[in-house]
């Protein structure tokens, strides 16, 4: 099957520019697509709404963390959690963890050697389609790193 959480397929670079407001920065930690109104609402000094999901790229309160999910070829949900990644393919019933740091290719599956770390960021990711869940039935709203907040 076609790994649609593949690195070169999500990792697009984030690109902000505003000269005189900011002065040039270079980020590495892991950011997501709900990452980006807070951070332009951050950068223009207006109140960050509670309802929306995703924290400023430049809070230090920002977890590191971005999930994934791909509906083709097969269910696949995913976390990169600073350098580690995991994918846990649902249809198929298989997961693989790499460490980003030390194998930026993923060659080297790591889920059944680091059984421990791959059960918690396994974990992230059923706490994450939950909360999603959640969020898309309005019985949440998200806080301003994305944890959850109830109504």
């Amino acid at each position: 099957g076609v790994q649609m959480c593949a690195l070169p397929i999500f990792r697009v670079p984030m690109i902000f520019w505003a000269p005189g407001l900011y002065a040039s920065q270079r980020e590495s930690k892991p950011v997501g697509h709900v990452d980006i109104n807070p951070t332009l609402a951050q950068m223009l000094g207006t109140p960050i709404p509670k309802a929306w999901q995703g924290c400023s790229v430049f809070s230090p309160d920002h977890p590191g963390r971005v999930y994934m999910i791909a509906d083709r070829d097969g269910f696949q949900f995913g976390v990169m959690d600073n350098s580690l990644k995991s994918i846990f393919y649902a249809t198929a019933g298989y997961e693989q963890m790499f460490d980003l740091r030390t194998d930026p290719l993923e060659q080297k599956n790591l889920a059944y050697k680091e059984k421990d770390k791959a059960a918690e960021l396994r974990s992230r990711i059923s706490a994450f389609i939950k909360y999603e869940e959640a969020y898309l039935k309005n019985e949440l709203v998200p806080g301003p790193t994305g944890e959850q907040d109830s109504q």
